[in-house]
């Protein structure tokens, strides 16, 4: 297993473009299956919806599909509000916690990098600069 994961590492290293849109086409396959099984589930449901109204008010077909259009416009903008109460609420509160998180992470690399050697410091930024420099030489 750890072999495996090493070299799905290597292989995102060495053909980082083949990578991303591999994960990329992987997405958006699943984005497709799920709004797909989405949209089955409401016409699922408006076509239910459709026969219960139908046979419950003896409508003809014109009348029921009007009633069904306003039900579910009913439906949806009540459900655009109970969103629009929430989620506001919970970008602000996950913002907060980016920027808590930013913060603490920005104060450990200071901390970190305030308690090093010069020597290991001059280690840590030839080593990033060797890095850079290799890949971009031979990763692109």
């Amino acid at each position: 297993m750890n072999g495996a994961l090493l070299s799905l590492a290597l292989l995102v290293l060495a053909m980082p473009d083949a990578a991303f849109g591999l994960l990329m086409g992987f997405v958006h396959h699943i984005f497709e299956v799920v709004l797909h099984v989405i949209h089955l589930i409401f016409e699922y449901a408006e076509y239910g919806l459709d026969h219960v109204i139908e046979h419950a008010f003896h409508t003809d077909t014109h009348t029921t599909q009007v009633i069904v259009f306003y039900i579910l416009c009913t439906v949806g903008l009540i459900g655009l509000y109970f969103l629009w109460r929430i989620v506001p609420h919970n970008c602000r509160r996950a913002g907060n916690s980016l920027i808590a998180f930013w913060c603490r992470k920005k104060a450990s690399c200071f901390y970190f990098w305030g308690q090093q050697a010069l020597v290991d410091k001059i280690k840590i930024v030839a080593i990033g600069v060797i890095a850079v420099t290799g890949y971009a030489y031979f990763g692109m």
